[in-house]
């Protein structure tokens, strides 16, 4: 195992992985993967991925999940489909989550951890791992959808749209210094959020959850430059 764990970090340190062809993709994550937001869930990012891709995309986005809930299920949902070569990771919402007692569910350094085990897992398992920071919070409609937890951060001294940043910078961390490919959806949502975040201040809406689609289409495509497409549009 530690042998093989050494040749993984090896072949990832020299990029010998994007040398890997993409058989299949896994969207693993917690509700932005699995649609919430969109008025529809076909319009959700990675159905729309499944939609423009020739290759099999297994859905596996969960809502509500956290990152310790995804190695839960990693086993039957990503490891156990060895015929995928790459998984698309998205966890750290729920994470960052405060709960009534000011305190997050997952803590961040917990959290960093768990999404270490879930990247190590995935490439020992011979996986490639891509992996998303997460979407940006509207303050003023997410107050106003869910003022109880606004008063239990403003009460402990908690900004809950940078405290969840936190989570989204940790992730860019990790890929960095792991060198996992890292797809930043958090920008160009940012870039106009009145239009690209849902009514409840957190989720994506139609417009956000295309553009997390063509985030993860571009990436994989950088990836493999042979990746076939449904449609042409990318």
């Amino acid at each position: 195992m530690h042998l093989k764990k050494s040749v993984n970090q090896f072949l990832k340190m020299n990029n010998f992985y994007k040398l890997k062809g993409i058989s299949g993709v896994i969207c693993f994550g917690d509700s932005i993967l699995a649609g919430i937001g969109a008025s529809d869930r076909q319009f959700g990012c990675a159905k729309l991925v499944k939609a423009s891709l020739c290759v099999p995309v297994s859905l596996r986005g969960r809502n509500r999940d956290t990152s310790l809930l995804g190695l839960k299920r990693i086993e039957s949902n990503v490891l156990d489909q060895k015929n995928y070569s790459h998984v698309v990771v998205l966890f750290g919402n729920n994470d960052s989550w405060v709960d009534e007692n000011g305190k997050p569910y997952i803590s961040l350094e917990q959290f960093e951890v768990n999404m270490n085990k879930i990247l190590d897992l995935i490439e020992d398992n011979g996986q490639v791992a891509t992996v998303c920071n997460l979407q940006p919070l509207d303050i003023v409609r997410f107050t106003k959808v869910f003022p109880a937890v606004f008063k239990v951060t403003e009460k402990v001294g908690v900004d809950p749209v940078q405290w969840q940043k936190k989570y989204s910078d940790c992730i860019k961390a990790i890929c960095h210094r792991r060198k996992n490919f890292f797809i930043n959806i958090r920008e160009p949502l940012n870039e106009d959020i009145l239009t690209t975040i849902s009514s409840d201040g957190i989720h994506p809406n139609d417009k956000g959850h295309r553009i997390i689609a063509d985030c993860i289409i571009s990436a994989l495509s950088r990836i493999d430059s042979s990746l076939q497409f449904v449609s042409q549009s990318f």
